[in-house]
């Protein structure tokens, strides 16, 4: 039931910045992986955080499971300090619910 309240207020992008908060640099498939979605899900979301200065993402030679070059995802001080309202957010959900209030929450938040 948690999960459900998550899914509802916890966008990809959150859970994005959440990851790099805890794990710090991270390459693309093991952020993807740590996210739970597809590495190319990923690859279109990352632009976006890097453009809105969230992220920076960075090449770098070395082992890749193509033997090429990986991308390095870091958070910036402004994705440092969302990414920690974003974790807030998460604890404050976790708090224990009622199915009712579950279910009111999912009404609320169709209608947004």
């Amino acid at each position: 039931m948690q999960q459900q309240v998550e899914k509802l207020f916890i966008t990809t992008c959150d859970r994005i910045l959440i990851v790099l908060l805890q794990q710090g640099e991270c390459t693309n498939n093991v952020l993807a992986e740590s996210v739970g979605v597809h590495p190319v899900h990923l690859s279109r979301l990352l632009p976006w955080l890097e453009e809105n200065g969230l992220v920076f993402s960075k090449r770098v030679h070395g082992r890749s499971l193509r033997g090429g070059i990986r991308r390095v995802n870091r958070l910036t001080r402004k994705g440092r300090e969302l990414a920690e309202l974003c974790l807030r957010r998460v604890e404050t959900l976790k708090m224990e619910l009622s199915e009712k209030d579950v279910c009111e929450l999912k009404v609320w938040a169709e209608k947004l």
